[in-house]
């Protein structure tokens, strides 16, 4: 007892030397997925009034690790069914009152697992109107608590069923704007004690009203920045112990705030990792028990910092919203040929995002499986992919390529993507989609195929092939590769050595490096290569430079020492053939390969290679392209 008494007088804590250093991914989702399959257990049962929110970050956990498949989806939509109550709140559980905030998880586990259909808007928008008062705040059910936290909910929830309208939102935004005190924190109500909690739901509903103009938010950012302890973990209050929640809580203000840089990045990483409990799952601090709600925020956290096992989180939400606005379709649709120009407007950082959304749509629909991306963190379809598929074998037996472009706006993931882009932008990627949609039309001569030949893609690549008869000197007009110069600040920002510079070529004219993506980056190199690039404008078109039979794979040169001096790393077909390249013998750990993705070895090893586009003689060489 005396020892718990002295714990309360504790501001801080020691990280043991022992804890973990690095983000557990796989025993973070064996705990939740533990978690859930165990509900004869005691925590399990006594959990019940908080059932639906446990269930919301038990798959808003898994969502964020990208094994949202762990979870029975089935069964989870069922029990909402259960939990919908004829006020048209949701309840925790069967049998219990419909609540403001498992209303909000509902709405939100419905989104994540996209079935929002199943959701009664009208019905949901009229119950979180009941629960405004005459002030503008919110209670959270009928017991009348009043509390900014379901001012966020209410609004968050109205925001995803497209609703705001239905409340007064003026009075609602001066209510949380009352709530704030002066050190810039804010409370549950006007007057009370400034909490980190508080300061997320009340930046939240502001961000979501479109009304952040009207705090300081240096003010409130330093109060957040401010809540960082000596250990890096951050905590809710002045004098208080921290805790992974608020690493959530507090960093997803500072996000919103747009002053995330304002606390010691490293260490509160330091601080989340020493949480996780060695047999998965995170705690409020280091030694203590793991839970999911503390799992799913201290994953959310190191999302916000770009954890690279996780995938990106939405500060706001927890999770990546439903899209409101909708795109111009009778702009993109009018103007849509099957055969787009050559020409186009693209930064590298540009058609480094379109590519990855349109092979994600058009490609990884087909075969099954995530191909080459620029960005790999990013998810441009939000648990939809199944919607795509659908278009996609729509596709091949239509054919209709105004159809199917039309089918995909209607993802909401990819409306919102489309959204952060002007209609001019969204017109090119319209274009880049028609591009690898040719990949699948029967008058295109070519199709893409699974690839197990190659160790730098851990033997799950892509591979072209043809489907008719090519003549020696013919092209193979719908098959295009993308072209986009980098500057050197844009290579810096946007190149990862040996994870996404795969496709980077030299003009030795420009002297400069270029990006180059689209269909034509799935053509693999062989060193008796059957095709080879044409430049037409700021794309690049594939020549026949041999005869190519069906069922053939087509391929380009890509350099003589594109895979190490004189390709001594090089896997292709000829290579094999011939008993030459990687097939010599060599020894893979020879560090003669200079910054290529492409080499022998790990995942991790590939990573760990040096960039060298304008230091090794052998990068400026994989590719001289005359332009």
């Amino acid at each position: 007892m005396f020892a718990g008494f002295l714990d309360l007088a504790r501001k801080d804590v020691e990280i043991p030397k022992n804890a973990p250093k690095e983000y557990t991914r796989e025993l973070n989702a064996q705990f939740i997925e533990k978690y859930v399959r165990n509900k004869e257990d005691y925590e399990f049962v006594m959990a019940e009034p908080l059932r639906m929110s446990g269930i919301y970050w038990c798959t808003s956990a898994l969502d964020l690790m990208n094994a949202l498949d762990r979870l029975n989806r089935q069964e989870i939509l069922e029990y909402l069914r259960e939990c919908r109550r004829d006020d048209g709140g949701y309840a925790p559980a069967p049998k219990h009152d419909s609540h403001l905030l498992h209303t909000l998880c509902a709405v939100q586990i419905l989104i994540i697992f996209d079935a929002l259909d199943e959701c009664d808007k009208e019905a949901v928008a009229k119950y979180v109107k009941s629960r405004q008062k005459e002030d503008g705040s919110f209670d959270g059910d009928v017991s009348g608590e009043i509390d900014t936290r379901f001012s966020l909910c209410a609004l968050a929830t109205l925001y995803l069923l497209d609703c705001l309208n239905v409340i007064d939102e003026e009075k609602a935004v001066q209510f949380v704007l009352q709530c704030q005190n002066f050190d810039g924190g804010f409370g549950t109500r006007p007057g009370s004690e400034s909490h980190a909690g508080q300061v997320y739901c009340c930046v939240g509903a502001l961000a979501i009203a479109g009304r952040l103009e009207e705090i300081d938010v240096d003010k409130t950012a330093m109060w957040l920045a401010q809540r960082q302890c000596e250990s890096g973990g951050l905590n809710g209050r002045p004098e208080k112990l921290p805790d992974v929640c608020y690493g959530w809580w507090v960093l997803a203000s500072l996000a919103i705030l747009r002053r995330l840089d304002w606390i010691d990045k490293d260490k509160q990483i330091s601080f989340i990792y020493a949480c996780q409990d060695e047999e998965g799952g995170f705690a409020d601090r280091p030694g203590d028990c793991p839970d999911p709600f503390h799992t799913v925020f201290g994953s959310a956290a190191l999302s916000l910092f770009g954890c690279e096992q996780l995938l990106e989180v939405d500060p706001i939400f927890c999770e990546m919203p439903d899209q409101i606005e909708e795109v111009d379709e009778a702009q993109l649709l009018n103007t849509l040929k099957e055969m787009p120009s050559a020409e186009h407007s693209l930064t590298p950082l540009e058609l480094s995002a379109f590519d990855d959304c349109a092979t994600a749509l058009v490609v990884d629909s087909i075969l099954g499986f995530q191909t080459h991306k620029m960005f790999k963190r990013t998810r441009y379809l939000k648990n939809e992919n199944g919607r795509a598929i659908e278009i996609m074998r729509k596709f091949r037996q239509e054919q209709n390529c105004k159809a199917v472009f039309q089918d995909f706006l209607k993802i909401r993931s990819i409306n919102k993507f489309l959204l952060a882009y002007p209609i001019n932008k969204q017109k090119e990627f319209r274009d880049h989609v028609v591009r690898f949609l040719q990949m699948f039309s029967k008058e295109s001569g070519f199709t893409i195929e699974s690839c197990s030949r190659y160790s730098q893609e851990d033997k799950k690549g892509a591979k072209l092939v043809a489907t008719k008869y090519w003549r020696k000197g013919e092209h193979l007009t719908r098959l295009y590769g993308v072209v986009s110069e980098m500057s050197v600040k844009e290579e810096e920002s946007i190149l990862r050595p040996g994870i996404n510079d795969f496709s980077v070529m030299y003009s030795t004219r420009k002297q400069c490096a270029q990006l180059w993506l689209g269909p034509g980056a799935y053509i693999n190199h062989d060193c008796h290569p059957s095709c080879q690039w044409v430049s037409v404008g700021k794309t690049a078109s594939i020549q026949a430079i041999r005869n190519i039979e069906p069922g053939e794979e087509i391929t380009i040169f890509y350099g003589e020492d594109f895979f190490g001096d004189r390709n001594e790393r090089c896997e292709c077909y000829t290579c094999e053939r011939h008993g030459t390249g990687a097939f010599t013998g060599l020894d893979e750990n020879s560090d003669s390969m200079s910054g290529s993705s492409v080499e022998v070895g790990t995942t991790e090893e590939r990573a760990k290679t040096r960039y060298g586009l304008r230091e090794t003689v052998s990068r400026l060489n994989r590719l001289s392209v005359p332009r």
